[in-house]
């Protein structure tokens, strides 16, 4: 059914509430933005979108709900609609199921094509968070909107399985507790209770979802995973944060990425970023690959520096992407591999890169919340859990002590 059509058979009466926020989920440009990934949804959109569809500005204007009061679409937007969904039947199928369940919420969406996409290779990790994205839907479009005290409504939140589930435990009994008290509307939404819950869920939301697709990936390469005597390993476990007994002091999960890449190089005594740096100086100086100005040794141990202290910038992708070819040509060599054909491993170190430099970023925020390191070590501890959780549910359950992947 083209685009048109579909539009034509509906009542122009009806009306679909948008519920815009993040539960659980974070929206698209949060996510873009945790993992510093380049651009924003709609840029991505106009990158892969195919010739003759709507532009991106032009999709953004039509997913903004004021563009729908009296603004009249044009024939030929239409025409290139029908273009974009003749090419996308499963898109059709999203607006008459949005339109049937009565109520529009777009992480919803978005997500569901993240899952259903590729995101995932195995059956049972896209079916469980198929049914927890279902479930998120019916608490913030049903449960929640069910309520009109809002009080209430985040009460409803705060006491549903999944803020514990895939949220946060520990801040979803603070939560709990806070609300008891019965504060007023105004001290609630502005509390550390409720800002420090939704934060921390979103937190562990992520946490779980990359710990399935890692032992989603494992599962995908098991023979190779058994090959390597990596069965019992929990991949970046070992880049979880970690709290120092006696500074209390959490560990730096990008720190310890970046020493862990100058050990698997054979650093020996050498600072690690001043190790990288001439690794990689070198590994482009053999190759005759420019870099402009940012070709010395000197700027690449000075970018990798200004990383590690993370206060002018994010790593830039383009960057990273150069520093882990450097490294696995480097450590494959040593090992006596083909350096040429270590495609697994280069995804590996760029999924422990950006991983771990995620995390940094998302600690910096839940500090800034308030929330102290034992609890925030609490909240990334979560990984571990939901990773052994995706291996029994792919029928290989880890020994009750698994191995810190490295």
């Amino acid at each position: 059914m083209p685009f048109s059509d579909l539009l034509a058979g509906i009542d122009p009466d009806t009306k679909v509430p948008l519920y815009d926020g993040s539960l659980f989920f974070p929206t698209m440009d949060q996510l873009f933005q945790i993992l510093n990934l380049p651009g924003s949804v709609w840029g991505l959109y106009e990158e892969l979108k195919p010739e003759g569809a709507p532009s991106g500005k032009t999709m953004q204007k039509l997913a903004d709900r004021r563009s729908s009061e009296g603004n009249k679409v044009r024939p030929s937007t239409f025409a290139k609609m029908d273009f974009l969904f003749s090419n996308q039947p499963d898109g059709l199928q999203v607006l008459n199921e949005l339109i049937a369940k009565g109520a529009c919420w777009p992480q919803h969406d978005q997500w569901r094509y993240l899952i259903a996409g590729g995101l995932l290779s195995q059956s049972a990790s896209r079916d469980y968070w198929a049914q927890q994205l279902e479930a998120s839907w019916n608490l913030w479009c049903v449960d929640m909107r069910a309520v009109t005290c809002p009080v209430e409504r985040w009460r409803t939140m705060a006491q549903s399985p999944l803020s514990k589930e895939i949220g946060c435990g520990l801040t979803q009994q603070r939560l709990v507790d806070y609300i008891e008290s019965e504060p007023s509307v105004e001290e609630l939404t502005s509390s550390v209770e409720l800002r420090g819950h939704m934060a921390a869920s979103l937190v562990t939301t992520l946490l779980r979802l990359a710990a399935w697709m890692a032992a989603d990936w494992f599962e995908y390469h098991w023979e190779n995973v058994v090959n390597l005597d990596d069965e019992d390993r929990i991949f970046m476990h070992f880049l979880l944060p970690r709290l120092n007994p006696e500074s209390l002091e959490l560990s730096c999960p990008f720190e310890t990425c970046i020493n862990h890449m100058a050990k698997i190089t054979s650093c020996e005594s050498a600072a690690s970023s001043s190790h990288l740096g001439q690794l990689w100086a070198d590994f482009e100086f053999d190759r005759d690959i420019d870099q402009g100005s940012d070709n010395s040794v000197d700027s690449k141990q000075r970018l990798i520096r200004q990383w590690l202290k993370g206060n002018k910038g994010r790593p830039d992708t383009k960057s990273v992407m150069a520093l882990n070819r450097a490294v696995i040509n480097k450590a494959t060599t040593d090992a006596g591999l083909d350096p040429d054909n270590q495609d697994a491993p280069l995804h590996l170190l760029n999924c422990g890169f950006i991983f771990s430099e995620s995390c940094r970023y998302l600690i910096k925020d839940l500090r800034k919340l308030g929330l102290q390191p034992d609890a925030i070590e609490a909240i990334f501890a979560t990984y571990e859990q939901e990773y052994k959780k995706a291996r029994n549910a792919f029928g290989r359950p880890l020994p009750d002590s698994g191995i810190a992947s490295t």
